[in-house]
């Protein structure tokens, strides 16, 4: 490799520091036989045999990147998923990134977007100078920069902006360029029947497709394309949502998906229909599960991901469409009035998903918003890899929903169906949902029914806890209905504990009541981007359960003559 760097740090210096083949204390996701293998000195000789494959079909990334986001880069401030990275003079991997997500995001390399989005010679030799650098430390197999869907993406990211990295380029880079392109590409081939199924494997499938077809490998590219939409059938659902119920992953899923397309209409292929209906699908479901400020709700391991980002790959889609109300697959429900938006985690049955596992226990939580800004959150889902973390961030307990007797809410009655009510009363909207979450431990059902107001002004709960007939509630058990607040809302509390009083941080006050009730504001903490834990508070609404079971009442108001907030 070249050895001229705009950094102060010299690239022989960094090559004394390459790491090991593990960068991050997490539980490596591949084998212990392929793990010797890929360390090898003959598999590293294997995928550099031969001649390199030039990029010979030019297309642009659709999800179009930032000027300012580039200068940024520039002064040494890397912003990933909305965690800023300082690594002033230096690569964004000798800064300390806290955890794999991040990492993740890094080896992804789909912020050179924002580079081709400046242009000019020193954009291009900034993001000439980062891919040397990447790999002097990381040209050799990692478990995580490595990692199927990690390459794949990196991989896409490099060929889409192969034209911009190449115009003007030193002989010695290009053919570097083009030997990495292909050594990665070799082990993707293999690496890729291993990838984790779902989201990853959808990503790393479409990393293959463009990169085949930026290569001119029509043969790759077709059988490969063929797999992916064998994928995107399992793991798409009907509404547009994801397998995994996660919504940043339906956001990952568009974003493969149109680039597969700008790749194949690059190539003058034409679009296959299923590659096209996984387009108009997700798109409106990743539209109704986004909050005002451009984030995602932070449901079920899901961060909000970056606002620009998300704006970008929805544009990205090309798709007029108004946002996903009601998305029954996936288990979200979605109330809007005027700037006020409530977004409900409806799913009523929750097999094999408690704390401990890849899912959270947070059936019948929901998140408000009102205009940018979000009043009440899920504390959202912890990126290291401290264990008690994990349970902690997936429990029922982290989550704006009923928690009975200090309880996971769990159930596995995948079998059963629970249907969600929508009616109008007056002057409001209204949803209606049901969990059997606490019946095997308790013998009682969940139902929760939201109302929003037309004008947007007041959202009211009801939480009932229904004992069926020939059944009693075990009475005196402790019921709690947690509120989770986001860090900018400032909340104290007024009437002698009776109510709560909320700032927003435009400026606007809202209040929260439940005439009857034990009302307290406790710490809670907010995981909304990784690398980051924000202190931030909770309402906790407090009673005891009765032998014929309970029903608590709750309602947001907003103060009269408070600032208006921006539009959903």
């Amino acid at each position: 490799m070249s050895s001229g760097t705009l950094f102060d740090e010299p690239i022989k210096d960094a090559a004394r520091a390459r790491p090991k083949a593990r960068t991050s204390r997490s539980k490596s996701s591949t084998g212990l036989f392929a793990r010797v293998l890929f360390q090898s000195g003959f598999w590293e000789s294997w995928l550099r045999r031969g001649r390199s494959r030039p990029v010979l079909l030019h297309f642009t990334d659709p999800v179009l990147g930032s000027k300012a986001r580039a200068n940024d880069m520039f002064q040494g401030r890397f912003t990933i998923s909305g965690h800023v990275l300082h690594c002033l003079n230096r690569p964004p991997w000798y800064a300390a990134a806290p955890n794999p997500v991040l990492l993740a995001e890094l080896h992804s390399f789909e912020w050179l977007r924002d580079f081709v989005a400046a242009n000019g010679p020193a954009a291009r030799k900034l993001a000439r100078d980062l891919i040397r650098s990447w790999a002097v430390r990381f040209g050799r197999w990692n478990d995580l920069a490595w990692r199927p869907d990690i390459l794949a993406r990196r991989l896409a990211a490099w060929s889409m902006a192969a034209e911009f990295l190449l115009i003007d380029g030193e002989d010695a880079f290009v053919r570097d360029f083009q030997k990495l392109l292909t050594s990665q590409q070799r082990h993707l081939k293999v690496a890729l029947r291993s990838a984790q199924p779902g989201t990853p494997k959808i990503e790393a499938g479409a990393g293959m497709v463009i990169v085949a077809l930026a290569q001119i490998q029509n043969r790759v590219a077709n059988k490969n394309l063929g797999l992916l939409g064998a994928d995107i059938t399992r793991h798409l659902l009907p509404d547009g949502g994801a397998s995994s119920r996660n919504p940043e992953d339906a956001m990952r899923i568009l974003r493969a998906l149109v680039g597969v397309r700008a790749a194949l209409q690059a190539a003058s292929v034409e679009t296959p229909e299923w590659l096209q209906q996984g387009i108009d699908r997700a798109t409106p479901f990743v539209r109704g599960l986004s909050h005002g400020d451009g984030g995602i709700a932070v449901f079920n391991g899901a961060f909000e991901g970056d606002p620009d980002r998300n704006r970008a790959i929805i544009k990205a889609a090309r798709m007029q469409c108004k946002p996903q109300k009601n998305a029954h697959n996936s288990g979200y429900e979605r109330l809007v009035a005027e700037r006020t938006l409530v977004i409900a985690d409806a799913n009523t049955r929750i097999p094999g998903n408690p704390p401990g596992s890849s899912g959270h226990a947070g059936a019948l939580a929901f998140e408000l918003s009102v205009g940018k800004d979000r009043l009440v959150v899920s504390c959202g889902t912890f990126a290291g890899d401290d264990p008690a973390w994990h349970e902690a961030s997936r429990a029922t307990a982290a989550h704006s929903t009923l928690v009975l007797g200090d309880e996971n809410g769990v159930s596995d009655e995948s079998d059963s169906e629970r249907d969600v009510l929508h009616g109008r009363e007056e002057d409001a909207a209204w949803i209606e949902l049901r969990s059997d979450a606490y019946r095997e431990r308790f013998g009682v059902e969940h139902f929760r029914r939201i109302y929003l107001a037309d004008d947007g002004q007041e959202v009211l709960g009801e939480d009932h806890i229904s004992v069926p007939l020939a059944q009693i509630a075990k009475a005196g058990t402790d019921i709690s209905i947690r509120f989770h607040l986001h860090p900018q809302i400032q909340a104290s509390l007024i009437g002698n504990s009776e109510e709560v009083l909320l700032r927003l941080a435009n400026g606007a006050g809202w209040m929260f009541e439940a005439p009857g009730h034990q009302i307290q504001v406790e710490e809670s903490i907010y995981l909304g981007r990784p690398g980051e834990t924000r202190r931030s508070e909770q309402i906790t609404l407090s009673a005891k359960m009765t032998p014929g079971g309970a029903k608590l009442i709750w309602r947001f108001a907003r103060l009269q003559g408070a600032a208006k907030g921006s539009s959903v």
